[in-house]
């Protein structure tokens, strides 16, 4: 039985980013989504095609992971995707970009 899925809130992942065990943060927003705006060193791999590459993720296995999106529903279904591939720790970003925005932190475009 896989552990149930974790959420982390903005203030939090801010602190990892910062550490030296920074997470993997992975955008599964659409592309135009990601054009717009996306965390600083995100990896861009849009929720629907993460089996089909699979193998570009790999090299994350074992490190901690934290998806997002806008409003944290397709990053709910990839962090429940990864961990059915066998990927741990993989957390979703609570309330998505748009919070985070919200509560004031940076993107990048």
């Amino acid at each position: 039985m896989k552990p149930p899925l974790r959420e982390i809130e903005a203030e939090e992942l801010v602190k990892q980013l910062k550490s030296k065990k920074r997470p993997v943060v992975l955008d599964v927003r659409s592309v135009d989504e990601f054009l717009v705006d996306h965390l600083e060193g995100a990896v861009h791999v849009p929720v629907q095609e993460l089996q089909a590459r699979a193998g570009e993720l790999a090299a994350f296995k074992g490190k901690a992971m934290v998806c997002v999106c806008e409003h944290g529903q397709r990053s709910s279904m990839a962090a429940a995707i990864l961990s059915w591939m066998g990927f741990q720790g993989v957390q979703s970003l609570q309330g998505g970009l748009a919070e985070w925005r919200e509560k004031g932190h940076k993107t990048v475009k």
